[in-house]
């Protein structure tokens, strides 16, 4: 849910249409933004692992007068709850130096969440989910610079200590055998490269984002993380075609809630959050986005994924496919940011997704 404080400070016209290689036009909503602003704003959100969620941000935001492509630097603190019992709490800070050349954020998390576990592999059955409850307590900072227009690079640093509180008696998580099943403390650090080329950040109309990062983490458990995204969006008819394509690759004793997964609001939708998970990832998602009438837009989606024990196993892996549609209010035309509403389907499953901000 970090996402929601972002989408928030661009509706509290706080952002910019400064992109990380080619800032857009200043526009009269961007010139009322400059100086500072500290505002509330309530939130609500629904998804298929948290039913229906709300909350407050709270937002506090600064950006040099005259300076039009200048991103602002900014607090976030916010407090969720949802229909499931899940509570999120959280602060952020970003800094933007002179000409975004440098970029520090960072930020402290707690969650109490409960939520469903199926176990390791691609073909765990749906009658095999158990839910479970975690409580965790995370830091991160990063620092990235630009070292050319479009280029960056940067590095990460983490601690986090997560609590399994409650299992399914003579579940899989009520044995010996899951790694992480009891929880666990760890640290972590990890250097990232990007490239970055979007005409908008929100809402994307040409131009190429790629990003790779490098992980390690030690602590009650040591493993590696490798995760690349690439996506690439042109204009299409009246509309937009966008394209994503993610592999997430881990080496060493990986607890089961860092492994990576398919299923969530942003990737194969229709598939609940880890449904799907093992040391490996992939997942592919192609988009069409289109206006059709005033602020009213429409969308269609499809995507594939797959997750395997070992990368020569992808071969063989069940492949999962996944699909939807749905609707879009441009709730500001400076900043082009949509409520989203996706109706998701997989094989046996379905979710609808209401939130702020494109799923990529």
């Amino acid at each position: 849910m970090k996402h929601l404080a972002t989408a928030a400070l661009v509706l509290a016209g706080l952002g910019t249409h400064a992109t990380t290689a080619t800032a857009q036009p200043a526009t009269q909503d961007s010139t009322a933004a400059m100086g500072s602003l500290t505002v509330p704003l309530p939130v609500l959100f629904y998804t298929p692992e948290t039913k229906l969620g709300g909350g407050v941000v709270l937002l506090h935001s600064r950006r040099a007068t005259g300076a039009l492509e200048q991103r602002p630097s900014a607090f976030a603190a916010q407090a969720l709850y949802t229909a499931e019992g899940q509570t999120m709490l959280s602060t952020s800070l970003e800094i933007y130096t002179p000409a975004n050349r440098h970029h520090f954020s960072g930020g402290v998390s707690y969650s109490r969440y409960p939520t469903a576990f199926w176990g390791i592999g691609d073909r765990t059955p749906a009658e095999a989910e158990e839910r479970y409850t975690s409580r965790a307590t995370e830091v991160e900072v990063e620092l990235r610079r630009q070292i050319q227009p479009g280029l960056y690079i940067g590095a990460s640093a983490t601690t986090s200590r997560v609590q399994i509180l409650q299992v399914a008696e003579g579940g899989l998580l009520d044995g010996t055998e899951v790694v992480g099943r009891t929880g666990g403390w760890g640290w972590g650090g990890g250097v990232s490269v990007a490239h970055d080329t979007r005409d908008n950040v929100n809402a994307p109309h040409s131009g190429t984002f790629a990003r790779a990062t490098a992980n390690r983490f030690g602590g009650e458990y040591s493993f590696s993380r490798y995760r690349v995204d690439l996506r690439h969006y042109f204009e299409f008819g009246p509309g937009v075609l966008a394209a994503q394509g993610v592999a997430t690759v881990t080496d060493g004793r990986v607890p089961f809630y860092r492994l990576p997964s398919i299923g969530g609001q942003n990737e194969m939708r229709g598939y609940q959050e880890g449904r799907y998970r093992d040391q490996h990832a992939l997942s592919t998602q192609v988009e069409y986005r289109a206006p059709v009438w005033r602020r009213l837009g429409a969308a269609a989606f499809l995507s594939t994924g797959a997750v395997a024990p070992k990368l020569g196993d992808f071969g063989s892996s069940d492949v999962k496919l996944a699909g939807g549609w749905g609707i879009r209010y441009l709730l500001s035309r400076s900043e082009g940011l949509n409520v989203r509403v996706d109706f998701g389907y997989g094989k046996g499953s379905s979710g609808t997704y209401i939130t702020l901000g494109e799923a990529f």
